[in-house]
């Protein structure tokens, strides 16, 4: 299959984040179509993930009452990392996306002897919401919203 240059060009400059991702089903969803912009739009909504990176802010429900439960997140490819705000002092977080869901986990000392805690969750917008795993069946949900860069968190 061929492509023209004006199609090639035209994908290259309106969709080189989707090319980074889809590759050449771009080019040969444009050449069917004849709609850069209708084919960009579909390829991109279905081949990337939801951008999750930023700082997110919210609470996350415990047995007592709900606690702040602050992130900064930054998405490299399907790879996350960033920061758990937390008033005893700040912790990495590892982990990964694909498509709206983003799982992830910190490392806490408790009682002087390392805590994992996993998490996944759903990226909407400007939403995330999911649950944390604690061990041993204590699950705890969180619900986030995407604050802005001058919010402190």
């Amino acid at each position: 299959m061929s492509y023209s240059r004006s199609t090639i060009l035209a994908c290259a400059f309106f969709a080189v984040p989707v090319l980074a991702q889809a590759q050449l089903p771009v080019l040969d969803a444009v050449h069917r179509s004849g709609s850069v912009a209708g084919s960009v739009a579909a390829v991109s909504a279905a081949a990337l993930p939801q951008s999750a990176d930023g700082s997110w802010s919210g609470t996350i429900e415990t047995p007592g009452p709900a606690m702040p439960f602050n992130l900064v997140i930054k998405t490299h490819g399907d790879s996350v990392s960033g920061t758990v705000k937390r008033s005893s002092g700040d912790v990495p977080l590892y982990g990964t996306i694909k498509g709206d869901t983003l799982t992830f986990f910190y490392t806490i000392l408790y009682n002087d002897n390392p805590f994992t805690v996993n998490l996944q969750g759903v990226v909407s917008g400007d939403s995330f919401k999911g649950q944390a795993d604690y061990g041993e069946g204590n699950l705890l949900s969180f619900d986030l919203k995407r604050v802005s860069e001058g919010s402190a968190l």
